[in-house]
Formats: structure tokens, C-alpha cells, sequence
């Protein structure tokens, strides 16, 4: 997969590092990790100020375009973790312009904010981009599966 963090101009490829039932982890050349759990971020490694682990809906809870929740753990600048709960909803985001047959929009609200998820999916059903809020410190990742 291809990883861009627009927060800090930067974009890498990662390649799979191992799977376990749903989750992959994968790995970029400095060693910086990240897992997905059917395509959902759920921790990463190495990006400093790090997602430490989330208790995130499935992407079937997602897709369903109605309310859920998501926690957040992350680690601030001095490596404290903070708890973030958040209530999210879903809803149809367009595809006008892209190649892609469905994009959803997930709209989640914190003590920290308002955070902004979206999912493009191919023909098949499968998530080929996403981009999605990873912690206060590294903002946004967009995950490329599509991209050679």
C-alpha cells in the first residue's frame, strides 16, 4: 500500500508485514508500522505521537451508513496516552469524477474535535482508498491500495 501523510508532506510505500485473521500489519523501510483491521487503521508504530490502538467499527458497521462509536488512544508529545471517545455517523459521499463505485463518509466528534474518514470503494466491493485520522500529532493518512 501506498501512505501519504499530507500533515508532514510525505508519502511511502509499505509493504505486508504479517496477517492474522482480519488484521494486516504493514512496514516501511525505516520500520515504521501500521495495522488495518479489514482496512480500518488501528494502531500505528513509528509516526511519533502514534495511535497506540483504537476500538473502531468494522468497515460492515461503517458501510451501513447509520451511527457508531470509536475510541482513540494515542500518545501525546511528552508520550502520555490520551483516551478520545468519539460519535460518529455515516453517510454516501460522492464519486462524481473518480473511477471509484462507492464512497462513504464518516463524520466522528470528539472532546478534540471533529474528525472526517472517508472510504472509496472499486466495483468489487473492495476498499482501495481511504483516508483516515490517525492521532493529534500525525492528523490524516490516506492508504492507498490502488497505486502502483
Amino acid at each position: 500500500v501506498w501512505v501519504t501523510l499530507p500533515s508532514r508532506g510525505t508519502k511511502f510505500k509499505m509493504k505486508e508485514l504479517g496477517r492474522e485473521g482480519d488484521v494486516t500489519v504493514w512496514a516501511a523501510q525505516d520500520g515504521s508500522q501500521m495495522a488495518l483491521r479489514d482496512g480500518i487503521v488501528i494502531n500505528t508504530r513509528g509516526f511519533g505521537m502514534d495511535l497506540m490502538s483504537a476500538q473502531a467499527p468494522s468497515l460492515a458497521t461503517i458501510n451501513r451508513m447509520g451511527s457508531h462509536n470509536r475510541v482513540y488512544f494515542d500518545l501525546d508529545g511528552t508520550d502520555t496516552m490520551r483516551r478520545h471517545d468519539f460519535t460518529c455517523t455515516s453517510e454516501a459521499g460522492s464519486t462524481e469524477g473518480t473511477d471509484f463505485a462507492r464512497h462513504v463518509v464518516e463524520n466522528c466528534q470528539a472532546e478534540i474535535g471533529t474528525i472526517r474518514n472517508e472510504f472509496w470503494f472499486d466495483r468489487a466491493g473492495q476498499l482501495q482508498l481511504s483516508q483516515q485520522w490517525l492521532s493529534q500529532g500525525v492528523g490524516y493518512a490516506a492508504v492507498d491500495r490502488k497505486q502502483e
